[in-house]
């Protein structure tokens, strides 16, 4: 098997934690949670953009992907995932990801802009879902004021890197981030330098901050 031997770089976990720090000083609900389930999930953003309510399952504790928005001149439209390919997948989420998630729908409810059939996130203005060139635009507008180098899709890097230091095994890391080859995962083998444990299909939860309600300025 051919692995890549490209490093990619991406946050460690004491990073991950300072970036979450400075977040929550910003006090803004919709950017904490956006980034914050990027990192835990590893969805990339046309993902994230195009995920409706009816994909997060607060009860079984997953996160479905069956689609993703994608870009047509100047617009973006939602492109359902073919049923053969394995971009289409369901991801284990924790505790503290399905706290996030009713963290961000209290904010919505609260402002009125929560719509059970709708988008997860969504913008201020008119409720419509975001897009990757929105989510963009907000990543670079933050981490100039973070001080964070890497690029949003970074973070599914380290979310996959986390998982990877943890135990966590490459095909099941594959099968959650909907890689068609575990080839694909092995771009993280850097992440292996710790032994990997025993465990066989336990999420790791790698959301450190213990989330309570916030203030959006």
């Amino acid at each position: 098997m051919k692995v890549p031997k490209k490093y990619i770089e991406t946050l460690n976990e004491e990073e991950v934690r300072e970036l979450k720090a400075k977040l929550r000083k910003k006090s803004n609900v919709r950017y904490f949670v956006l980034v914050s389930i990027a990192i835990a999930t590893g969805m990339k953003s046309g993902e994230l953009c195009g995920l409706r309510r009816q994909g997060v399952d607060l009860k079984r504790k997953t996160v479905t992907v069956v689609g993703t928005m994608k870009r047509q001149g100047s617009s973006f439209y939602w492109s359902p995932y073919g049923k053969s390919t394995r971009s289409l997948c369901t991801i284990d989420i924790t505790k503290k990801d399905v706290a996030l998630f009713r963290l961000l729908r209290l904010y919505q409810v609260r402002n009125k802009q929560y719509n059970e059939n709708g988008y997860v996130f969504t913008t201020l203005d008119d409720w419509s879902c975001l897009t990757p060139m929105r989510i963009a635009k907000l990543w670079t507008e933050l981490r100039e004021k973070l001080g964070i180098k890497l690029t949003f899709h970074r973070l599914r890097h380290t979310c996959a890197t986390l998982w990877l230091k943890n135990g966590i095994p490459v095909h099941i890391v594959a099968q959650q981030l909907g890689h068609s080859e575990e080839t694909i995962t092995w771009r993280y083998g850097h992440a292996l330098a710790v032994p990997p444990g025993s465990r066989k299909n336990e999420r790791i939860d790698i959301l450190v901050l213990v989330t309570v309600p916030m203030v959006e300025k």
